[in-house]
């Protein structure tokens, strides 16, 4: 998705940026050594981002190292979470309740729209009691996604591979984050439900306002919502010439590509319902000794009877790097009738 004004940093700012980081690196070296790049950097008044350029120079750079951390892990998670696909992106951003972990989590579920029970108290005069009806919660999935790679030690040396693959895996984890958050399958003991799954999808027809209309009824009174589809039935869509021409919104509703779903098929959710948590930004680390079962889907070194994963690769001796990117996450809806889909639509 495309990066508010106000998120990213100007072409400008970035040059700026690099170019003090740039002569804090020289003014280090010409001290000897007896200054660090960090000090000289601190005098220079820099900007955070001329700071996170300068600890990126940690070659390879690793999520997972305290000296790499801090400034660096904040503006990878926020770049992370901006550069998803456009559902997930979208989906993160908006959400009603957001949990920093997984672990142990419980989300308030709303049973009732809203409780009309504040009022304008008066000086002194008592204010009003209201009872408010809510679910217990379910706790949120504990799990992660993670995926491994190797590449050479004279990619990794020679060329930006580490630099490149960790570009790959990023796009790679948020692909599948976007895949399984529109998907249908059921929870497992670690992994989140699909938001579809329990949704009976609607019949479409070849009557694009009859079928807008009834993807609306079916999710009311909407507070936030967010409509997904393909860039394929966008272009249906405004053939009807039904979007608000202001905003772009249908309905009040913001529209949001995204390309896991059929070109037949949108799906409308509001937001307000939605609850997310996790790390929102993988951790990606390296190791160049050890070695690898190099099989997918994944298997053990060793089983419980004893057997041996193969085939096994000596990172050491075949100098070769490996690298391992993990990210945890969950979602759910808050209550049901929340988010709705319509598949089948043929105008």
């Amino acid at each position: 998705m495309s990066r508010s004004p106000t998120a990213s940093p100007t072409a400008r700012a970035i040059a700026k940026a690099i170019a003090t980081a740039t002569i804090a690196m020289q003014r280090s070296v010409l001290s000897g050594g007896r200054s660090s790049p960090e000090n000289e950097l601190s005098r220079l008044e820099a900007s955070p981002l001329a700071g996170m350029i300068l600890r990126a120079t940690t070659d390879p750079a690793n999520t997972s190292d305290a000296s790499f951390g801090g400034l660096v892990q904040e503006t990878v998670t926020l770049d992370f979470v901006t550069n998803l696909p456009n559902a997930s992106a979208r989906l993160f951003a908006l959400a009603g309740i957001r949990a920093s972990a997984t672990v142990k989590s419980r989300f308030v579920g709303r049973i009732t729209d809203f409780i009309d029970g504040y009022g304008w108290v008066a000086e002194a005069a008592p204010i009003p009691v209201a009872s408010m009806e809510f679910s217990s919660g379910t706790p949120f999935v504990m799990g992660k996604l993670a995926l491994i790679t190797t590449l050479t030690q004279e990619l990794a040396t020679s060329t930006d591979g580490v630099s490149i693959l960790s570009t790959l895996l990023l796009e790679d984890a948020a692909g599948r984050i976007d895949k399984n958050m529109l998907g249908n399958a059921a929870a497992t003991a670690y992994s989140p439900a699909g938001l579809l799954n329990g949704v009976t999808a609607l019949p479409g027809s070849a009557d694009g306002k009859a079928d807008l209309g009834a993807l609306f009824d079916a999710v009311p009174k909407l507070q936030r919502g967010l409509l997904l589809m393909t860039s394929r039935r966008l272009l249906s869509v405004d053939m009807l010439q039904v979007r608000n021409p202001s905003d772009g919104r249908l309905g009040g509703a913001e529209i949001v590509l995204t390309s896991q779903i059929p070109d037949d098929a949108m799906i409308l959710l509001d937001v307000q319902d939605l609850a997310v948590a996790g790390d929102t930004a993988p951790t990606i680390d390296t190791r160049a000794d050890g070695a690898v079962v190099m099989a997918s889907p994944a298997v053990p070194f060793a089983d419980a009877t004893g057997t041996v994963g193969q085939p096994i690769t000596s990172l050491m001796q075949q100098e070769l790097m490996a690298m391992r990117s993990r990210v945890g996450l969950s979602w759910a809806m808050r209550r049901e009738d929340r988010i709705a889909e319509i598949t089948g639509c043929t105008w």
